[in-house]
């Protein structure tokens, strides 16, 4: 019995406070690696100043029932070129309503899961109510903002998801 006795170790006031120190340090590592990881991929918000936002949410009601009252179709269609280009073509269904030699369209692509892959695309014309613009996108799912301006004034947005192939 005195063997056996003396086999077992005893739980030293040295050993517990060694294990609780390795217990919080593995958990401040675990903490630590988290957020790194947490921030190096993170993308950004959907709003960049969300008080402004809320202030303007007024303009852009009053926009939207102003181009629900214009009742504008617009038709949007990708093709993809050689190289990894995608060709957009947006196309208005009643361009003598809308589209006049200042009119002008911009295609925002806004990645769903990272914004520091959105593009901004301003699409030149090719005929009365038809404007074309090409970009290098990777494939997958975005997110289409289109918007047609003349003079300052927004005349038609939309907001629309697509897979490019």
């Amino acid at each position: 019995m005195t063997q056996t006795a003396a086999k077992q170790k005893k739980v030293s006031g040295r050993m517990v406070l060694f294990a609780l120190v390795a217990f919080f340090a593995v958990i401040a590592a675990v903490n630590v690696f988290m957020a790194t990881v947490a921030i190096r991929t993170f993308g950004g918000v959907e709003a960049e100043n969300a008080y402004r936002a809320g202030l303007d949410f007024a303009k852009e009601l009053a926009a939207a029932r102003s181009q629900q009252t214009r009742n504008l179709q617009v038709e949007i269609a990708s093709s993809r070129l050689e190289g990894g280009v995608t060709r957009f073509r947006l196309g208005l269904t009643d361009p003598a309503r809308l589209a006049g030699p200042d009119a002008r369209a911009v295609v925002e692509l806004r990645h769903p899961a990272n914004k520091r892959h959105d593009q901004t695309v301003v699409l030149g014309r090719q005929a009365d109510g038809v404007f074309t613009g090409d970009v290098r996108i990777e494939t997958g799912q975005w997110n289409v903002w289109i918007s047609i301006d003349r003079d300052g004034e927004r005349l038609f947005r939309s907001v629309n998801r697509i897979t490019i192939p």
